[in-house]
């Protein structure tokens, strides 16, 4: 996903947001969700600067709440109720969809 953002002027990573559509999640191991922090922390590094997750029940907000709140300390986070939602708060951080990620 960073690498389509491509760099800026000064060889940095374009700033973008990512949207994380897990309605059909149906959980993860805790070597699941390490991985996926792996990977968070990789797009952090790339110049992601903001992420929304859609999460399909309040079950499932409680099984990330810990990485949720790591990711907030990494990234501007929000937990958005729908697609379109997440789309308009990623926009309020001043990135633009485009080709399945923000910005």
């Amino acid at each position: 996903m960073w690498a389509e953002r491509g760099l800026q002027a000064d060889g940095q990573a374009k700033p973008w947001g990512l949207l994380s559509d897990a309605l059909e999640w149906e959980g993860g191991t805790p070597e699941a969700l390490q991985l996926w922090w792996s990977f968070f922390e990789d797009c952090v590094r790339h110049g992601m600067v903001a992420v929304t997750d859609v999460l399909p029940t309040q079950f499932h907000e409680a099984m990330v709440r810990s990485l949720a709140e790591r990711a907030g300390q990494l990234a501007r986070y929000q937990l958005s109720p729908s697609f379109d939602a997440g789309m308009v708060w990623l926009a309020q951080q001043g990135l633009h969809g485009q080709s399945g990620a923000a910005d």
